[in-house]
């Protein structure tokens, strides 16, 4: 095995190498110099930059405005199409940001409704409302907040579905990891298999596509239709 975990033949052992073929050997090619093991795939697919920015402004002092010159420094995670289209879960979903807007946005809705309310039962301004007033009124304040409540229930609907989108990613990880790490894929082929399926119900040496193989290991996980 090289530096990236690419399988390739020995030279100094005939036996061992004889093994290995039986053992991890494409099942389409039948060869195992470009077979590589799925974590040492999605390990050599992933890659971390560094950079160097610049930033321009306008500051405020005691004397006026002063231009603001400025650097940042930036971290960049990529991902090769392979790699990321191996990934063993669909990964968690930000929750804080629809939780946070869903709490802003209910503040009008309450403050609205309160003073619908208040409107209806003290009527300023009114001696003897009819029945009617206090009718339209209370219509009209309940129709008003209804409106503004529609994107707090958004914003909390997506909320409550990303929870548990989560829940559900979580619960699964460790079965879908097993069976994950225990893949192999040939570059020559473009098929991914199990030489040794660690479940019952995954076939051994079966050539699958990548989206195939994504989909058995998410299956194994419980968030295939995630």
């Amino acid at each position: 095995m090289n530096a990236n975990g690419i399988h390739q033949p020995s030279t100094t052992s005939p036996e061992w190498d004889t093994d290995m073929v039986n053992d991890i050997a494409c099942p389409t090619c039948h060869s195992q110099d470009w077979v590589q093991s799925i974590p040492a795939l999605r390990a050599t697919g992933v890659s971390t930059v560094d950079g160097t920015g610049y930033c321009a402004g306008i500051g405020i002092s005691s004397s006026g405005p002063v231009p603001v010159l400025g650097t940042t420094f930036t971290e960049q995670t990529r991902r090769t199409a392979l790699a990321t289209a191996l990934a063993f879960e669909p990964g968690q979903m930000p929750t804080a940001r629809p939780l946070l807007l869903g709490s802003v946005l209910v503040i009008p809705s309450l403050v609205l409704g309160a003073a619908t309310l208040t409107n209806v039962i003290s009527h300023p301004g009114i001696d003897q409302p009819t029945l009617l007033w206090k009718t339209v009124s209370l219509m009209v304040g309940l129709a008003v907040t209804f409106v503004l409540a529609i994107p707090t229930f958004l914003a909390f609907s997506t909320f409550r579905r990303r929870v548990r989108h989560n829940a559900r990613v979580s619960r699964g990880r460790g079965a879908a990891f097993a069976v994950w790490r225990a893949g192999f894929y040939c570059h020559r082929c473009g098929v991914c298999y199990w030489p040794d399926p660690p479940s019952p119900h995954l076939p051994a040496r079966y050539p699958f596509s990548v989206d195939d193989f994504r989909r058995m290991v998410w299956t194994t996980g419980g968030y295939a239709a995630l």
